[in-house]
């Protein structure tokens, strides 16, 4: 007897469970493929109505325009010399446009905002800087998310410590240090290491060495490239510290009562031919070696004093009595 048609038996000889399984399967879904076909065009709509929504909401809007703007620097910074310029001013116009539109979400303005800042300390423009890191603080603060809030925090920092603020620049980021605890160990960590080197930049080397060792010793999976840095910034300020220590003292200026080393001190000289004379008082000063022996009819020279001190003068030599004849 043939199988009917809506039998959902095997119609072949070969015999085995799964296989068996598989064909009564098909043979269903071949009777009924037209309701199998409407409800996969059921679904693609409603999946295209969905994603349409979500597009129009202001968070998807936002995200997809930050992640543009910033993809666009990214593949800028990878550029070559000759067209990076042009592409990295077009892509920070890009990110400017973000962070000045109103329909943005203040997330992704703050986000923007701080990128901004980044590049404002790639060149050196602190007046930008501190503009972009305002407001960076100003959006992530109504942002209401705590990891922008330290991420604006720290560039806030980063502004003032470039600027040479260095004061200022290590309360705020002790202060974000404070503000992220635990929950965050990579923004404690960054925190950290700028408050060392603003540490460091006023001379409080010892300081700046005990929060550092703070760090050295951290054994976080996640922020091992700043645990390394940290290691590097703490014996660069450790050898700062043992050149401080081994400098030598200044040499005590020599008193003037005592002479300098090879002074000679003054004799007087008696003139030729001339009865001797007393000699003169010692004095203190200091003067140059005693003349070499003076030339008749010449006047002896004077001898040079280290000091304007009353030295010694050396009589000239008198003329030799004429003996009468006899």
């Amino acid at each position: 007897m043939p199988p009917l048609p809506d039998a959902t038996g095997p119609t072949t000889s070969y015999s085995d469970p799964i296989y068996d399984r598989l064909e009564s399967v098909a043979q269903r879904l071949t009777r009924r493929l037209g309701l199998v076909l409407l409800a996969l065009l059921v679904f693609l709509v409603v999946a295209v109505v969905v994603h349409a929504r979500l597009q129009d909401s202001p968070e998807a809007a936002s995200a997809n325009a930050y992640t543009k703007a910033r993809e666009q620097l990214d593949e800028a910074e990878r550029e070559r010399d000759p067209v990076k310029a042009a592409k990295v001013a077009a892509a920070l116009t890009a990110l400017q446009g973000v962070a000045a539109n109103e329909k943005i979400t203040p997330f992704f303005r703050g986000r923007a905002f701080i990128e901004l800042v980044q590049q404002d300390l790639n060149a050196n423009n602190l007046g930008e800087a501190k503009a972009h890191a305002a407001k960076a603080v100003e959006y992530a603060l109504a942002s209401q998310d705590s990891e922008l809030q330290l991420k604006a925090e720290l560039s806030a920092a980063a502004v003032q410590l470039q600027a040479g603020a260095n004061a200022e620049a290590e309360k705020a980021y002790l202060l974000a240090e404070r503000h992220a605890g635990a929950k965050s160990a990579d923004s404690a960590i960054v925190a950290a290491l700028g408050a060392a080197r603003a540490m460091e930049l006023q001379g409080h080397l010892e300081d700046a060495a005990a929060k550092l060792e703070t760090i050295t010793s951290r054994v976080d999976a996640a922020a091992h490239e700043l645990v390394q840095l940290a290691r590097q910034q703490f014996w660069r300020v450790k050898r700062q510290l043992a050149l401080k220590d081994a400098a030598p003292a200044a040499p005590a200026p020599a008193s003037d009562a005592a002479p300098a080393t090879g002074a000679v001190t003054p004799v007087a000289v008696p003139a030729p031919g001339a009865a001797p004379a007393a000699t003169a008082p010692a004095t203190t000063a200091v003067a140059a070696p005693a003349p070499a022996k003076p030339v008749a009819g010449a006047p002896a020279a004077a001898p040079a004093a280290a000091k304007p001190a009353a030295a010694a003068q050396v009589p000239a030599p008198a003329a030799p009595a004429s003996t009468p004849n006899q």
